[in-house]
């Protein structure tokens, strides 16, 4: 969920530097403090903020000894979780930060299977119909060679001393406190520096990766909340293209064919320039098809479940843009949906533009992309040529 009519990024700033005894003491207690469990624990409790939600019952806050049981999530989180009165519980996962200092012949890609007892927590607040605020203290960076420069023995930070090395930058003010109680410090925003011993990943810098945190807010399906509406992912234009697939070892390098004489010359186009742009005076395919009698026949047959005119718009110009072929991730975001309508509203799109059956909207599940056959849009629309 996202505030209704505001921007959302999705994203928060950690308290710096990034470290637990700081990031993660700040983040509990709603203000820039520094201190561990028992501090945590009782800032977390009695942050003003709760006050409305906490009359019943005091917020209870669960850290990585808590969470485990014999069977699982333990009995006191599965308890707490289900309890009506306990309107707020806090929850610590350590997963991540455990492991940039553990084994270093192990790789994990932090999915759900890995995260094994996360499953576990959200199925409890989904079934107790619990509103999730997913977020962390601080991000890292993972080794990949990094320079190892003198320091004050902490990963990411050191204690300034009026001295500046190349990837470092001096940072000072009230969202700064060393756990010693200053606030300034020298800090790394390349992700290719550290100050202590070699590990799988350092944080206590400044770089995007350790300072900016994921902010999620999660509802399971039927609640809603006042003020709020369904997020919507947004992502550059090339996060949904495809790299081109990496020839296997040993396959041999292609080749250009050096040009014949005379290649020099323009080579002539497959097709005509009237087919590739609309004449003069000739509205385009998608303002044509809005406004054929044959749409407009198909929108009645639809009745309710038709999308809106500026919805097929968006959605026609965005697979013309990318050759027809478009991902569904890609045309969620173009329309401003969130993901999990989008197989009702392709289901409608289709039940429009694809006239007697035919495939004109064709949507693959496997590779999770839409496909538009314009040639057979304009001949089933009466559009005349594409």
């Amino acid at each position: 969920m996202q505030p209704e009519g505001e921007a959302w990024a999705g994203v928060a700033v950690a308290a710096l530097p990034t470290v637990t005894e700081v990031s993660r003491a700040s983040l509990l207690a709603g203000r820039i403090v520094t201190g561990g469990q028992a501090q945590e624990r009782a800032a977390f409790q009695n942050f003003s903020g709760f006050a409305p939600w906490a009359r019943r019952s005091a917020p209870v806050l669960f850290h990585k000894a808590d969470l485990l049981g014999d069977d699982g999530l333990a009995a006191g989180v599965r308890e707490a979780t289900a309890r009506a009165d306990q309107r707020v519980v806090g929850v610590v996962y350590n997963a991540i930060d455990d492991q940039l200092g553990g084994a270093d012949q192990l790789h994990l890609r932090w999915t759900l299977d890995d995260l094994r007892l996360l499953p576990a927590l959200l199925y409890e607040a989904r079934a107790a119909g619990r509103v999730v605020v997913l977020t962390a203290d601080h991000g890292h960076v993972l080794e990949l060679g990094t320079e190892l420069r003198a320091g004050s023995g902490a990963d990411r930070w050191r204690i300034p001393d009026g001295q500046l090395g190349p990837g470092e930058i001096r940072i000072e003010g009230r969202r700064v406190l060393t756990p010693s109680g200053e606030q300034a410090i020298t800090a790394a925003w390349s992700e290719r520096i550290r100050y202590a011993a070699k590990k799988n990943g350092y944080h206590g810098g400044v770089s995007p990766s350790e300072a900016l945190v994921p902010l999620r807010v999660l509802v399971p399906s039927g609640v809603t909340m006042p003020g709020w509406q369904n997020a919507i992912s947004h992502r550059p234009p090339w996060w949904f293209e495809r790299l081109p697939p990496v020839p296997p070892p040993g396959a041999p390098t292609p080749t250009m064919r050096p040009p014949r004489a005379g290649a020099d010359a323009p080579q002539p186009s497959l097709f005509p320039p009237d087919v590739m742009a609309p004449p003069e005076g000739r509205p385009d395919i998608v303002d044509a098809l809005l406004a054929s009698s044959v749409y407009q026949a198909q929108k009645k047959l639809a009745a309710r479940v038709a999308p809106e005119d500026a919805q097929m718009r968006t959605l026609l110009l965005a697979l013309r843009e990318r050759g027809g072929k478009l991902s569904i991730a890609a045309a969620a975001q173009r329309l401003g949906l969130p993901a999990f309508r989008m197989s009702g509203f392709l289901s409608a799109a289709r039940r429009v533009l694809n006239v007697d059956r035919s495939e004109v909207l064709r949507v693959d599940e496997a590779s999770a992309t839409i496909e538009l056959n314009e040639a057979l849009l304009a001949m089933q629309f009466q559009l005349g040529r594409p």
